[in-house]
């Protein structure tokens, strides 16, 4: 039992993380720890792509909402969607602030701060898991239903 233990601490403490079978690309491994992923996190992404496991195999998923994610230099993000049902007291998008942290292990806590303008604070918990990396493309893995959200840079 100590032993699996041990196994399982080791796995999850690993500060690199890969994503496979995405896009047919190489594994593209991204580390936490490196100085300049605070600043190629630090941009307006836009949802692409949901990815769902089924049958052990990662496959799109039906309806991609549209979502904006902005990672603010300053640790605040800003998350913008479209609400499905709008009404006279939530209008047409739904805006969610807070901060952000990003974690050794690649992790990104945040804390809920307002929606819509209305203030609200939450516990400070973990929402994403940050997979992949690039200039123009981030995955993250969500915590609480383990799907990878794909995001592409916004041109402007």
């Amino acid at each position: 039992m100590a032993a699996f233990l041990l196994l399982l601490i080791m796995i999850f403490s690993s500060k690199t993380h890969v994503i496979t079978g995405y896009a047919a690309n190489e594994p593209t491994a991204v580390s936490a720890a490196l100085p300049d992923t605070l600043t190629q996190l630090s941009k307006v992404w836009v949802l692409r792509e949901r990815l769902q496991y089924h049958q052990e195999n990662l496959k799109s998923a039906e309806g991609v909402p549209e979502l904006e994610l902005i990672f603010f230099p300053n640790n605040s993000y800003q998350i913008t969607r479209l609400n499905p049902a709008p009404n006279a007291f939530n209008g047409k998008e739904v805006t969610e602030t807070g901060i952000w942290k990003l974690e050794e292990d690649g992790h990104i806590s945040v804390q809920v701060k307002g929606v819509d303008g209305r203030a609200i604070q939450t516990a400070k918990l973990y929402r994403w898991h940050l997979v992949n990396l690039q200039a123009d493309k981030l995955v993250l893995k969500q915590i609480a239903n383990s799907e990878y959200l794909v995001f592409e840079k916004k041109h402007k």
